[in-house]
């Protein structure tokens, strides 16, 4: 599933570079709207792998709207309080980045 997560981003980028995106993921073309829709279903599956790739997917998508990167932050929030270090570090660095991004 995390290779689907991780090919999903990739036809996501590609569709934003192309100028196919519209108003965000979420109101673009219907490829844009059913990527983003796989994304934000896979924010919310059992394994903890796969919710980890699909947050920092959709925090890396290029021309992000803030309500596009929301689902995401919370999960990554979630992690924070995780007792698996590794999952601390992981959803700490990819918030640093979206911080960078999104003030």
């Amino acid at each position: 599933i995390s290779c689907l997560v991780r090919y999903a981003c990739k036809l996501l980028h590609d569709e934003a570079l192309e100028g196919r995106l519209g108003d965000g993921y979420q109101a673009g073309s219907s490829l844009c709207t059913i990527g983003y829709q796989f994304l934000e279903s896979s924010l919310r599956h059992r394994e903890e792998m796969v919710v980890f790739e699909a947050a920092r997917a959709i925090c890396s998508l290029p021309q992000a709207q803030p309500q596009d990167v929301n689902p995401a932050i919370t999960v990554l929030q979630l992690f924070l309080s995780s007792p698996k270090p590794a999952a601390r570090f992981g959803s700490m660095r990819i918030l640093a980045s979206v911080s960078n991004t999104h003030p």
